[in-house]
C-alpha cells in the first residue's frame, strides 16, 4: 500500500507540476498578447496623430487657397435684376439732367437768360413728373383715417363690469 500511496504521490506531483508549467505558459503568452496589444494601440495613435495632423495642414492650405464659389441661382438673379435696376436708374439721371447742377457757395456767378430757362424747363419736368406718379390711381380702395375718442385704462380689461359697488363709486 506505501508503494501504491508512493505512486499516487508522484502522479499527483507530476499532475501539479504539469498545471503549473501549463498555468506560466499562458501567463507568459497572456502578457505577451498584452504587449502586442499596448504596441498596436501605441502604433495606432501615432499613426492617428499623423493622420490629424495632416489633415490639419490640408484645411489650413485649402483656407489659404481661395476657392471659386459658383453662386446660387437666386444669387445671380438677384445680382442681374440689380444691374438692370442700376442701368435704369442711370438712364433716367442722363434724361432728367441734362447738365451738372453745381453746389451753392458764396462766390457764385449769377445765372445768365438760358441757364435760367434750363431750370425753368427742369423744375416744369419735375413738376410734371410728380402729378403724374400721384394722379396714377391705386387699385385699392383709399380709406380716410377716422379720429377715435380715447379709450378708459380699465376698457379693454372688463374692470367695473360686474362689481357694481366699485363702478357706481367711480360713476359718480
Amino acid at each position: 500500500m506505501a508503494a501504491q500511496i508512493g505512486e499516487l504521490s508522484k502522479l499527483q506531483v507530476n499532475n501539479t507540476q504539469a498545471q503549473i508549467n501549463s498555468d506560466a505558459e499562458t501567463a507568459k503568452r497572456l502578457q505577451d498578447e498584452e504587449r502586442e496589444r499596448e504596441r498596436l494601440r501605441k502604433e495606432t495613435e501615432e499613426k492617428d496623430l499623423a493622420l490629424a495632423k495632416q489633415c490639419n495642414e490640408e484645411e489650413q492650405t485649402a483656407l489659404q487657397e481661395p476657392i471659386p464659389a459658383q453662386p446660387s441661382h437666386a444669387i445671380k438673379t438677384r445680382n442681374k435684376n440689380k444691374r438692370k435696376a442700376v442701368v435704369e436708374v442711370m438712364k433716367r439721371a442722363e434724361r432728367n439732367s441734362r447738365r451738372v447742377i453745381e453746389p451753392v457757395g458764396l462766390n457764385e456767378e449769377p445765372l445768365d437768360e438760358e441757364e435760367e430757362e434750363d431750370l425753368e424747363e427742369l423744375n416744369r419736368r419735375k413738376k410734371k413728373a410728380v402729378e403724374i406718379s400721384t394722379a396714377t390711381p391705386s387699385s385699392r380702395p383709399i380709406i380716410a383715417q377716422t379720429s377715435r375718442p380715447p379709450k378708459p385704462a380699465s376698457g379693454g380689461f372688463g374692470f367695473g363690469k360686474r362689481t357694481l359697488g366699485i363702478s357706481s363709486v367711480w360713476a359718480g
